[in-house]
Order: structure tokens, then C-alpha cells, then sequence
């Protein structure tokens, strides 16, 4: 074996791949310029804020009809996207959908973690964030019971609360885009490796894995 020419090889391949990727996004931020003018009014269900810890709120929605389901939904957020991508318009909203069939609908919004949130980790926000969220909502809701649906990242979070609290009030369990089993995401688990990825250099020089870098990462899994 020629191992300078596989050495090339795996060079010119890395190379490609850069140019790639770097092509994907430049394509994909110029796509994005003609937006950066518009206001966009997102997130505009009527809610409340009923509870409040740092970045975090908990939004409880105006109810849409008139007899209401008895057990709350609480909706648990991604900690990477904003809020309102269940709530973009109307007519393009899960939460509209929920409260038109019914629903008491709550909110997790972990909102824009900033300097000085680095030490959270998933012991604070599924141990003590979440329970204090819960919390609230049996205050205002009357019931110890609750269904709770979470996306991405947090329908990680609620099937970890699920697992610790098998004897809570938690009568029904919905996840949806949420990598609860990681077995078939062979390349993003690749390049998240302890031995491919320094997470905790990122986090020592960053305090926070910037939001560009984690679609990067997922534009990279499709970069045509």
C-alpha cells in the first residue's frame, strides 16, 4: 500500500469536504439576507408568563374554547431553538391547534442561555427547573396530573423527568424530532465523540456551544 498516496487521498477528501460545507452555508446565509429586514411577529398565541427562573419562563396559553380538557399539556422546549417555532403563526401553529381541540396548554421556554449560565447542566434543568415548572402548573391548573410533550432536546429532558419520577402525576408522554436512541445517527455521533470533538474546550473558550455551530454541524449531515 502507498501510504503518501492514501495520505493524499484522505487529504484531498477533507479538503472537499471543507469546501463543501463552506459552500452550503454561504449559500445558505445569502438565502437568508432578503429576510433580515422584515419584522416578523412569531410566538403570538396569547399566554402568560406565570413563572420566571433566569432565562427561563413558563407561558400558560389563553384558553380557545369553551369547555377545556381537565389535564394540562406542558410543552418542554429545545434548549437550542426558540419557542416559538410551535407557535409561528396563525394557522401555522401547534399551540393554536392544541388550544382550538381543547387543551390547557403550558410552556417550557429555557430562552437564550447568556455568559454566567455555563454551570447548568441537565441536573439543573430536569431536577430542578423542570419540578418547579410542574410545580406551577398544578397551582394554576388545580391538578396534579399532566401530559407532557417535548422536542428535540427537550423530549430528551421530559423522558429523563419521566424515568426519575415513576410515580409522579404524569399521565401521557409525547416526543417528537427527539434523539432518544442514537443508534441510527452514525455520522453526527462521529463527529461528537470524545475523540473527534473537544466539547469541553468549546465550552472553556466559548462558555456556550454557539447556535451556528450546532447547524453546522446538522447542515454538514446534508451539505446538497
Amino acid at each position: 500500500m502507498n501510504v503518501h498516496a492514501v495520505a493524499r487521498g484522505k487529504e484531498a477528501a477533507g479538503n472537499n469536504l471543507e469546501r463543501t460545507v463552506e459552500k452550503v452555508l454561504s449559500r445558505n446565509i445569502e438565502g437568508l439576507k432578503p429576510l433580515d429586514g422584515l419584522e416578523l411577529d412569531l410566538g403570538v398565541t396569547p399566554k402568560d408568563v406565570i413563572y420566571a427562573r433566569g432565562t427561563m419562563k413558563l407561558y400558560h396559553y389563553r384558553p380557545m374554547c369553551d369547555e377545556v380538557y381537565r389535564v394540562p399539556i406542558v410543552l418542554v422546549m429545545s434548549l437550542i431553538n426558540r419557542y416559538y417555532i410551535v407557535d409561528l403563526a396563525s394557522g401555522q401553529s401547534l399551540v393554536e391547534y392544541l388550544l382550538q381541540q381543547g387543551f390547557d396548554v403550558y410552556l417550557i421556554d429555557w430562552g437564550v442561555v447568556r455568559s454566567g449560565y455555563e454551570h447548568l447542566n441537565m441536573d439543573h434543568y430536569v431536577g430542578e427547573y423542570i419540578p418547579e415548572c410542574l410545580e406551577q402548573v398544578a397551582e394554576e391548573s388545580g391538578e396534579r396530573e399532566y401530559s407532557m410533550v417535548g422536542y428535540c432536546l427537550g423530549g430528551v429532558m421530559a423522558c429523563m423527568h419521566a424515568a426519575l419520577n415513576p410515580n409522579a402525576g404524569l399521565r401521557n408522554l409525547g416526543c417528537f424530532a427527539t434523539p432518544a436512541n442514537a443508534s441510527g445517527m452514525v455520522l453526527y455521533k462521529s463527529w461528537a465523540d470524545g475523540e473527534n470533538f473537544d466539547i469541553d474546550r468549546i465550552v472553556d473558550e466559548l462558555g456556550n456551544v454557539p447556535a451556528v455551530m450546532v447547524d453546522a454541524m446538522l447542515q454538514a449531515l446534508r451539505p446538497l
